[in-house]
């Protein structure tokens, strides 16, 4: 009988496995009402940077809790701006920004070149 219960357990548990372990990663956009909709106001690329960005910014910003109300007020379904959004709501005194570094970008050559030292403006001697 003890043989008979590890089979069913060990069943149940990798049934269980199975069943919850194919879950979608990064959820699609939605309507607001739950199912998908293709046809959204917000592009998809959008969506996901919007996602991203508002994430980032919630679990990894430095000063997350002093920006809460504008990342509470950041809607990823319908904002149309997350690289705005981004440099909008990072930390501030009035209109001294205090966070000078934090960005999002969609032009990843130009970012990595300003990394490199690598400058696209004109300096004169």
């Amino acid at each position: 009988m003890n043989q008979k219960l590890s089979w069913l357990l060990l069943s149940t548990l990798l049934g269980g496995a199975v069943l919850t372990g194919c879950s979608e990663e990064n959820p699609k956009p939605t309507n607001g009402e739950g199912d998908q909709n293709p046809t959204s106001k917000t592009p998809t690329e959008l969506y996901y940077a919007n996602m991203f960005g508002k994430e980032a910014m919630s679990t990894y910003y430095y000063w997350n809790k002093e920006i809460s109300s504008d990342l509470d007020n950041w809607n990823i379904e319908t904002n149309n701006d997350p690289i705005g959004t981004v440099d909008r709501i990072r930390y501030h005194q009035g209109d001294k920004y205090i966070d000078k570094w934090s960005m999002l970008t969609d032009d990843m050559a130009s970012f990595n070149s300003s990394v490199e030292g690598v400058s696209t403006t004109f300096a004169g001697i």
